[in-house]
């Protein structure tokens, strides 16, 4: 994976997020005040984030742009803009807004609790989640699991 470019609104981020710095960063014109550094994978850093114009937290997410030509960036804004359009899911995080920060493309979306699976995963015993637990948690991936057990007949 590349590094990301010594300039813009990225590289000033994952700086912060690296040292943990203590004061507040703004996006788009100040509507989004990110409180804390989330995590990184794929082609985003997440942040814990502030929505000024709705009073609500949200996740905020800087997507990596490096490596992307103009078809790879389309591509994403599709994509949020799907996202966006399945609306209030149980099983779908929400989208609720997209932009540019200064060259670089972020989302934001509905702030989850509970952590990621790989944290989850590293604090149970062995590092493996029980088929029970697994379920509880995951109540898609059960449901997808159900269906395939009756598409293959078992």
């Amino acid at each position: 994976m590349a590094a990301p470019p010594e300039h813009g609104a990225f590289a000033h981020s994952r700086d912060r997020a690296a040292a943990g710095a203590s004061s507040s960063q703004q996006f788009a014109n100040g509507r989004y005040e990110v409180k804390r550094f989330l995590g990184e994978g794929g082609k985003k850093l997440v942040y814990a984030a502030h929505d000024s114009l709705l009073d609500r937290d949200v996740a905020f997410a800087l997507i990596r742009t490096e490596g992307l030509d103009a078809e790879g960036l389309v591509r994403i804004r599709r994509e949020a803009q799907t996202m966006g359009r399945l609306g209030d899911h149980p099983h779908v995080v929400s989208v609720y807004d997209t932009g540019d920060e200064g060259g670089q493309p972020f989302l934001v979306s509905q702030l989850m609790g509970g952590g990621d699976v790989e944290g989850l995963i590293e604090r149970t015993e062995g590092h493996r989640l029980a088929i029970p637990e697994a379920v509880r948690r995951c109540p898609l991936a059960s449901r997808s699991r159900s269906r395939g057990r009756a598409a293959s007949g078992a």
